[in-house]
């Protein structure tokens, strides 16, 4: 892997407002060992976010919400996003106690263990967050429907999906977000592991 130079000249605020955007002048190193030209980029800076796949294994279930992204429809995609438990990282929080924060807002499911499973940029082209995926077994029987936070006027609609079927939809590119397929290939993965692990022993 390259460690090569990256020289910020100057930060300039765009926008601040619900995100904030902030124009960069940088050079960077090239291969051959010369300075790029300088170059301007405005960058959408939003904060760190946690997400988890919620799994049942005595039911063997993944628990799922559904709510509305604007941003979606104005893709061209549909509003009404089927996705994992996610959310942002509030400030004095660690991840771990941010997606523990989160499952119970958005799920109301007790959570009876939590793996960190990786770290990545989901767009780092042009936005600085980065989320911090995890996998966590759940009782979803403490599900509620109806969730979401009234002060962030969140609307979500929790339920259940067979883990067979939700390996299945993600192979068959039912989903349009990173996250969710992300948790759909990694129990693809793991979900022989994972029944053999909640079978009672002989």
């Amino acid at each position: 892997m390259s460690q090569k130079k990256i020289n910020i000249l100057r930060k300039e605020s765009a926008f601040e407002g619900f995100f904030n955007l902030n124009k960069y002048y940088f050079q960077f190193e090239k291969y051959d060992g010369s300075l790029s030209p300088v170059l301007e980029r405005e960058i959408f800076e939003r904060g760190h976010a946690v997400a988890a796949l919620l799994y049942d294994p005595l039911k063997d279930v993944v628990v799922l919400i559904e709510q509305v992204r604007f941003p979606a429809l104005l893709a061209d995609q549909e509003p009404w996003m089927t996705e994992v438990v996610a959310g942002m990282i509030d400030d004095g929080e660690t991840a771990e106690e941010a997606i523990r924060r989160e499952i119970k807002e958005e799920s109301h499911c007790d959570v009876q263990s939590l793996d960190f499973v990786l770290d990545y940029m989901p767009s780092s082209g042009a936005c600085t967050e980065t989320i911090k995926f995890f996998v966590a077994t759940v009782d979803s029987s403490t599900l509620k429907p109806f969730m979401g936070q009234e002060e962030e006027n969140e609307d979500i609609f929790v339920y259940t999906m067979d883990a067979s079927e939700f390996i299945q939809q993600t192979m068959e590119n039912k989903f349009n977000n990173s996250i969710i397929i992300i948790a759909g290939l990694w129990l693809h993965a793991n979900h022989k592991r994972l029944k053999e692990q909640a079978s009672p022993k002989k």
